[in-house]
């Protein structure tokens, strides 16, 4: 036999390459914080929380988005209720990744009585695949396979597969600020403010307590999405609609009470979705659910009159905004946790009362003190 035909047919060149892209993205999957964007850390955040020992142990469960995380305090709820809670919510979460951060949290071993979620109505419109960059760092392989399912959409599952497998290339923005700055012989501009945020959730059992007082510019042309130029209307994603759903048949199965929360918002936000026509028709998709689930609760606090002051941009609220809305939202919730599920369709529906500044003299660090705080480590 010839010399040659011994010879093996493997590109050992490309193999070689191959094993060491795989060493040098596996030596990356433990993903320290410098590696991070704002919203990815929040994503990856929620992940492993869901695994630990205070989700497990919460009997009060709140999930949802930046709405829930900034608007609803654990401690809060913890101090008028006496039971444990926390707050999984992930900033821009769709329903999709909601419903998936309580599969993880049922898996870890968590056994809660109550759920209260909320599901912003922009991010119910909008399709999953705005988050392509933040799925990777919420999804296990069963979860990407049960995402892939669901949504029919073979690019947006690739891209997301993608990121899992090869964490350099969902990192290569956070990437290029590493480069730039080290040139510049500093770190990451944003650096700062990641280890405060990481601070601030972990102190608040989840929530982010935003500074008082704190303002964030803002724009209105946010406030017309979701609205199409033909019929000025509003409906939610497919996807997203189904998730909502599977959420709460979830929780049914296991006997578990939801409470929506329609969070406040801002007076010029309240009314410019009002006049688009928007409100009526994400209010005719909430009573669709709460038709189609006996055990979910709406929660509406949108009517209470929080005053400008409370928000600290047109849809969040500051620190003592939040305090505010804990405690009316805690009185709500007593009843559910006392009586279970609503014994008819007029006790479903839940109008917080009219807003009252914070009662309660509990000690919460802010966003500033948590900025503070990493600054002298």
């Amino acid at each position: 036999m010839a010399p040659d035909q011994t010879r093996s047919t493997i590109p050992l060149g490309l193999l070689g390459a191959l094993i060491l892209v795989v060493a040098i993205e596996a030596s990356r999957a433990d993903r320290p914080i410098d590696r991070q964007t704002k919203t990815g850390l929040a994503w990856q955040f929620g992940a492993e929380a869901a695994a630990e020992p205070a989700v497990i142990g919460a009997r009060v469960l709140c999930l949802g988005d930046s709405r829930m995380k900034l608007g609803v305090l654990p401690v809060v709820l913890e101090d008028r209720i006496g039971l444990p809670a926390y707050n999984l919510a992930v900033p821009g979460a769709p329903a999709s990744a909601t419903v998936i951060l309580l599969e993880k949290a049922l898996r870890a071993g968590a056994k809660p009585s109550l759920l209260v979620v909320n599901f912003d109505e922009n991010l119910l419109a909008v399709s999953p695949r705005e988050r392509v960059s933040e799925w990777p760092e919420l999804l296990g392989p069963g979860d990407w396979l049960g995402l892939a399912r669901r949504s029919g959409d073979l690019d947006f599952v690739l891209r997301v597969g993608l990121g899992m497998i090869l964490p350099s290339w969902r990192d290569r923005e956070a990437i290029r600020e590493r480069i730039v700055a080290a040139l510049g012989g500093r770190e990451r501009p944003i650096l700062p403010e990641l280890r405060a945020l990481d601070r601030n959730w972990r102190r608040n059992l989840g929530a982010q307590v935003a500074t008082p007082g704190e303002r964030v510019p803002s724009s209105t042309a946010f406030i017309d999405s979701g609205a199409t130029p033909r019929s000025r209307g509003w409906r939610p994603h497919p996807i997203n609609a189904q998730a909502v759903h599977r959420l709460c048949s979830l929780a049914d199965r296991l006997g578990i009470t939801v409470a929506w929360l329609l969070p406040p918002s801002r007076a010029d936000w309240t009314d410019r979705r009002r006049s688009l026509g928007l409100t009526e028709a994400f209010d005719a998709f909430v009573a669709e659910v709460l038709d189609a689930h006996p055990n979910v609760v709406v929660v509406d606090g949108r009517s209470a009159g929080f005053p400008d002051a409370a928000f600290r941009d047109p849809t969040h609220l500051d620190g003592l905004g939040a305090s505010s809305l804990s405690e009316s939202l805690a009185d709500a919730l007593l009843p559910l946790l006392d009586r279970g599920r609503a014994d008819d369709d007029s006790a479903r529906l839940v109008a917080l009362p009219a807003y009252r500044p914070p009662s309660s003299r509990l000690s919460l660090e802010d966003m500033a003190t948590s900025a503070a705080m990493v600054r002298t480590r």
